[in-house]
């Protein structure tokens, strides 16, 4: 949590005021590109949330031989009842947990963006490479 609030701070200092002295474009490249690779770093932790969470909900919806009254034991409704009550508890809570990571998927994708916006900025308006020399040819 604290990476993400100095994360939050980087950005809001990028998106609200530009440095009195202007880095050299390949440093606020570099720094941007470490600040975009953890943000996607953290993107592919909540994506393999969300894997995490839809195969629980997956196994959850499996019903049990109890449920269908396929059971070769004597089944009481009582039990039955019961377990189809906490299966769906248990899937109103893996729900509510699926809502709350796809909301911090949005706000890390709302994060990147003025990181990418910066770095289309700066690709455009970076002056082209010298070209390198090429070696004399050497004498056959």
């Amino acid at each position: 949590m604290t990476m993400r609030l100095i994360l939050l701070m980087v950005l809001l200092t990028l998106a609200v005021q530009r440095p009195v002295l202007a880095e050299e474009p390949e440093a606020e490249l570099r720094r941007l590109q470490t600040i975009l690779n953890t943000l996607n770093q953290e993107l592919q932790a909540e994506y393999q949330h969300i894997q995490t969470l839809q195969d629980a909900l997956r196994s959850n919806s499996v019903v049990p031989l109890l449920s269908q009254g396929r059971s070769p034991d004597v089944v009481a409704y009582e039990e039955v009842a019961g377990q189809e009550r906490t299966a769906l508890s248990r899937e109103a809570a893996l729900n509510a947990q699926l809502d709350v990571v796809y909301s911090r998927v949005k706000q890390i994708e709302a994060d990147k963006q003025p990181i990418l916006d910066r770095l289309r900025e700066l690709i455009k308006t970076a002056p082209a490479p010298a070209p390198k020399e090429q070696p004399a040819a050497a004498p056959r």
